[in-house]
């Protein structure tokens, strides 16, 4: 007829003890999965300066030979058609949302270019 609440009680705190300890214990491991090594940043700092560096040295070479907007437009074709064969080869397919959100993104970037390299000199 009367219940004991002070057992109802403990028995909540366990439980919740044990989901919060269950829960820290599955954040833990995927923050150690997800976290890179070392080496793999230092070498993805390394790609990340030897990738730049060239793309501005390879420019300053094109420009001598090849219009800057022809140049500026191989570029960008060159760095989506790379984007979108991994991320093709990862298994995810283009979507009509991150399409329009890329045209509506590179389209200033590239009137920036253009306006840059055919504005008055």
């Amino acid at each position: 007829m009367f219940r004991n609440q002070s057992s109802g009680r403990a028995s909540e705190r366990l439980v919740f003890t044990r989901m919060t300890e269950s829960s820290a214990v599955s954040d833990a491991s995927a923050l150690q999965t997800v976290r890179p090594s070392r080496i793999e940043a230092i070498f993805a700092f390394l790609a990340i300066y030897v990738i730049w560096g060239s793309t501005f040295l390879a420019i300053r070479y094109a420009v001598e030979s090849i219009p800057p907007l022809f140049t500026a437009a191989i570029r960008h074709l060159l760095a989506g058609s790379i984007l979108l064969g991994w991320a093709l080869w990862k298994g995810e397919r283009p979507t009509r949302q991150g399409l329009r959100a890329g045209i509506i993104l590179g389209f200033p970037s590239f009137s920036s270019v253009t306006a840059c390299c055919t504005g008055p000199s």
